[in-house]
């Protein structure tokens, strides 16, 4: 069963890969932001890991959106 930090998790995960699709963009382009691998950016896109409240604002400034 899935907790809602889970839940969460996946949905900013969600979020993400449309908006980095939607833009044409790959996921090592925006590992380069946050100078982390594309396998990591894959992690974070599934939600089995957290971003930062720091990388989120990175991340949605780049992608010129709200976090």
């Amino acid at each position: 069963m899935r907790t809602e930090a889970e839940a969460v998790n996946r949905h900013i995960g969600d979020r993400l890969r449309v908006l980095r699709e939607k833009r044409g963009l790959s996921q090592a382009d925006l590992g380069a932001v946050l100078d982390v691998s594309f396998q990591q950016m894959g992690n974070y896109e599934k939600g089995k890991h957290r971003l930062s409240a720091g990388a989120l604002f990175l991340l949605a400034r780049f992608l010129r959106t709200s976090p």
